[in-house]
């Protein structure tokens, strides 16, 4: 059943690419098909028949309608089987050794790609956050036949950015298991890669540095520590990119004039924002910070007030259109259109101008830790910490620290450094500072020359139209990484939440180098690029030997005892096992659950759903009154709902032992087992 995704997926990318250049055709594809998912899904939420067979039939109907579309559009059926012909080459040729260097760099790419691909294969999913909300959601989903609002006693479940597991849960339907689930993040590296190179192409990058730019993109460790997760930032940074490449095409408008084809445009943004949001919401902040190039662009060019607001008009309308059904689930869950929580704690607690500079100095010094040359590592930090002094700032302070984390206590350069979340991108936000001296070169330049033009004819004029593109985008960039850094409190798992923004200065970066480089002789610009990917080589190594260690010890078991590695950060499975029993011996198949927002949720619905598929589990919310009977050994408790399960079970909450009793919708509870800790334990209605 799986098959029938990458197939209309494919069959949809022909269709567009009949009337469209190829990356404009995939481009298109992504956004339709992500249309296509929170259409499905919350429509056959509506009737709670969202399953394997209605998702596939959706996925068929959707296939049979691309197809009479193309058939009826060019009076053909798209070729399968054939490989897609070759669009005519136009431009100059590039030179032999920028095309050696080029292939030497797709080669590479290629095989990194590779070797991340078994990754993605043989990584069973172990990550916190998955474990606890991103898979653990889509397992309430799958037992309920609906993505709609839940009680649950994970906040992260309800609140957080829903469309990777909107994907996830389509991938595990059409599936019947998450052996692919690690594919979403690993095709989201591929295709943001490909749009980081044909996005500097659009800016006027050469083809050289263009590669360039997917390589360092590629060899990022925190790209490659994100492409075999079941996480959502390298998912997030997609919509990011994708969003860019768009908006240059509305950038290099001659005028809005709000015809259909650029009423279309404008629509596709707002659309690509809302994605966004539906993402990684925070990407959104970091996509704001466009908005001021966009207008300047606008006002320069002279575009007429009314057409403006109409574009804006359109923009939000598909934003709120897009992000509608979060919006909504979200009013019915806290009874507010967007929570505090949602957010959470993540971010600055103060307006103090000393204290963000001090908390942008923390976060970059995440991402420059590299394992070449220690020494370096600790420069930012002690900057950080020097300037705290300077400007009276407790470098610890809860409101630029995550509960107050120490700072020197927690250097980012222990083993775990290129986990998931803690990974460092070295190469990347050094390249992004050198970048940024270059623009400001740049802007002087431009600066320079634009009031000289002034003095020239006409003829004499000097074209600064690139250049000024090169450094809106650059600047825009900056601006974007510039504002994450400030607005994300320091944490010692932060590198990921930066990532997105990080990503985007890759292709500013690449596209500054060019334009200086280029100038110079080639040997140096082919020099230059040889050395450079070398450096980001020897650093994205380590990166790939840790985050293929779960893959390779489940290959060496023989691919055996799948179940094991949910647990590597919570060894709950003897605990959950034996809850398990409990229930089947019983035969209890209505069970609630409370379990606290550390816990393991996804491997408890993964044992149930494997061992015991008759029961279902559902998050009840039991609020604790530390009342007991006279003789202490009876607590009573309150559910907040009516509807009594046949079973409660408590997952590293409570503390509860044998024949301690609790009350919960008007019916009496027993417990019958619990774990040695009494963190968890097994309740039955008496």
């Amino acid at each position: 059943m799986l098959l029938i995704l990458p197939v209309t997926l494919y069959c949809l990318f022909l269709y567009e690419r009949k009337h469209l250049e190829t990356a404009d055709a995939l481009c298109r594809s992504v956004l339709v098909s992500q249309v296509f998912v929170l259409i499905v899904n919350n429509l056959l939420s509506i009737f709670h028949v969202l399953n394997g067979t209605s998702v596939f039939l959706s996925y068929l109907l959707f296939f049979v309608c691309i197809l009479i579309l193309y058939g009826h559009r060019y009076g053909s059926r798209p070729e399968f089987l054939f490989f897609l012909k070759k669009k005519e080459r136009t431009g100059e040729k590039e030179p032999v050794s920028s095309r050696i260097l080029c292939g030497v760099l797709i080669a590479f790419m290629a095989g990194l790609s590779l070797v991340l691909l078994y990754g993605a294969i043989f990584t069973v999913p172990y990550n916190y956050d998955s474990m606890t909300y991103h898979l653990a959601r889509i397992g309430h989903w799958i037992d309920f036949e609906s993505v709609n609002h839940y009680v649950c006693n994970i906040d992260r479940q309800i609140y957080s950015p829903v469309l990777a597991e909107y994907n996830l849960l389509h991938i595990l339907l059409l599936s019947g298991n998450d052996s692919f689930a690690n594919f979403l993040q690993y095709a989201a590296m591929l295709i943001t890669a490909y749009f980081v190179y044909q996005t500097a192409r659009k800016l006027g990058a050469t083809k050289l540095f263009s590669y360039f730019g997917a390589f360092v993109f590629l060899f990022m460790p925190l790209t490659i520590s994100q492409a075999i997760t079941t996480q959502n930032d390298l998912f997030g940074a997609m919509f990011f990119v994708l969003f860019l490449y768009e908006l240059l095409d509305v950038i290099y408008l001659p005028n809005i004039t709000l015809e259909k084809t650029q009423a279309a445009q404008i629509m596709r943004l707002g659309i690509w924002v809302g994605l966004a949001y539906l993402a990684k919401t925070s990407i959104c902040a970091s996509m704001l910070f466009f908005m001021p190039w966009l207008l300047t662009v606008c006002l320069k060019r002279k575009d007429e007030v009314g057409k403006l607001l109409g574009s804006v008009g359109i923009a939000a309308g598909a934003i709120v259109v897009t992000i509608a059904e979060t919006l909504i689930r979200t009013f019915l869950s806290g009874g507010r259109l967007m929570m505090d929580t949602a957010s959470g704690d993540i971010s600055v607690a103060t307006k103090n101008v000393s204290y963000i500079l001090v908390n942008i100095l923390k976060n970059f010094s995440l991402l420059i830790t590299q394992h070449l040359y220690r020494p370096l590592n600790g420069f930012v930090y002690r900057l950080a910490i020097g300037l705290g002094e300077k400007l009276h700032v407790e470098v610890n302070n809860e409101a630029i620290a995550f509960h107050g984390f120490d700072f020197l206590h927690h250097m980012n350069m222990g083993e775990d450094m290129y986990s998931h979340d803690k990974t460092p991108s070295a190469f990347a936000a050094y390249f992004a500072v050198c970048a940024g001296v270059l623009m400001l070169i740049l802007l002087v330049q431009c600066l320079y020359f634009s009031k000289k033009n002034k003095t020239l004819p006409l003829s004499e004029r000097i074209d600064i139209k690139q250049p000024l593109h090169i450094l809106g985008f650059e600047i825009s960039v900056w601006l974007s990484f510039g504002f994450i850094m400030a607005l994300l409190r320091w944490q010692p798992w932060g590198t990921r939440l930066l990532y997105p923004a990080l990503a985007m200065t890759v292709i500013g970066s690449t596209v500054v180098f060019d334009f200086y480089l280029t100038k110079a002789k080639r040997t140096t610009a082919y020099a230059v690029v040889a050395v450079l990917s070398l450096l980001v080589f020897a650093l994205a190594l380590p990166s790939v030997s840790y985050n293929l260690t779960q893959a390779n010890a489940f290959v060496e078991n023989g691919c055996k005892d799948r179940m094991d590695y949910y647990y590597f950060g919570n060894h709950q499975e003897g605990n959950f096992r034996t809850m398990l029993e409990l229930s089947k011996d019983r035969g209890d198949e209505d069970i609630g659950v409370s379990i606290s927002g550390d816990g393991y949720d996804y491997p408890l619905w993964l044992e149930y759903h494997n061992g015991y598929s008759a029961a279902k589990l559902r998050h009840i919310i039991v609020e604790f009154e530390d009342t007991k009977d006279g003789s202490g050994s009876v607590i009573a408790k309150t559910g907040s709902t009516s509807d009594a399960p046949d079973a409660i079970l408590f997952s590293q909450k409570g503390d509860f032992g044998p024949d301690d009793e609790l009350s919960y919708g008007g019916c009496t509870y027993r417990c019958v087992w619990a774990s040695e800790d009494r963190a968890s334990s097994y309740f039955v209605r008496n």
